[in-house]
């Protein structure tokens, strides 16, 4: 081992568990797939395995009650033929395992329980004195995609205060959102951070360049959408968007 190197446990880090016995004679041909460790091993490597054998749902959900399924960012181990493939368990996994197969190391997601892992790495590192002066640990999540799309409807809340005095609005398309999260932010590490920036650069400076590109300063609607991998902006007219919202007063009418 390396100097300065320090070992611990899988006890210290997960809650070491198996699955409740289900016997041969309780598999099914459909409903909620059960997994062996060889199943476990073609979803590490392929991301998806074709499924055989299977247990009630009435089973599950029982089972799921009594004594819990696998979750998002539990850990499977394969204990049986190809030892110690890992499997991290996605949040649109729904499955059940065999025991005796297949270890879990489950993950706990409790906010308590991650402050009390942070707080066991603190006493390793620190003397009681220094963490004794330490009032409270907060634990941040990392953003997930949702998060990051809500900021960045946000953003572009904010820059559209900026844009009322010139009488215009941006607009970003589900699949600009979308660019936008999924090449700024792949470093979660770096939480929004990134995003900013990339509407400055994706968004702002294009806007600039339209309206420095018109003689008078133009109001009315700016739609960003993504085309070849790139934020296009699409200009509406004031006098356009008043007609546009006229026609459907009209239509709400008749209707």
């Amino acid at each position: 081992m390396k100097a300065g190197w320090r070992t611990t446990t899988l006890g210290e880090l997960f809650d070491i568990t198996s699955s409740k016995r289900v016997f041969e004679s309780e598999w099914t041909s459909e409903g909620v797939p059960f997994y062996r460790a060889r199943e476990i091993v073609k979803l590490a490597r392929n991301g998806f395995v074709e499924n055989e054998l299977f247990i009630s749902e009435e089973m599950f959900d029982q089972y799921s009650t009594k004594y819990g399924i696998p979750q998002e960012g539990d850990i499977m181990v394969t204990g049986v033929g190809t030892l110690g493939i890992c499997y991290v368990v996605q949040k649109k996994d729904r499955f059940y395992f065999k025991d005796g197969n297949i270890i879990c190391l489950e993950a706990d997601a409790r906010p308590d329980a991650k402050a009390a892992d942070v707080m066991k790495v603190l006493k390793r590192s620190f003397s009681p004195e220094f963490l004794n002066r330490i009032d409270e640990t907060v634990v941040f999540n990392r953003l997930g995609d949702e998060d990051l799309r809500r900021i960045v409807r946000l953003l572009v809340e904010d820059l559209n205060i900026t844009l009322q005095k010139h009488n215009l609005r941006v607009e970003l398309s589900d699949d600009a959102c979308d660019h936008l999260v999924k090449t700024t932010a792949r470093d979660r590490a770096y939480g929004a951070r990134p995003l900013r920036r990339a509407i400055q650069k994706q968004v702002e400076d294009p806007l600039a360049e339209l309206m420095v590109a018109h003689e008078t300063v133009p109001s009315g609607l700016v739609r960003f959408h993504l085309e070849e991998n790139k934020l296009v902006p699409v200009f509406e007219e004031a006098a356009a968007l008043e007609t546009q919202a006229s026609q459907t007063q009209l239509v709400g009418a008749a209707e």
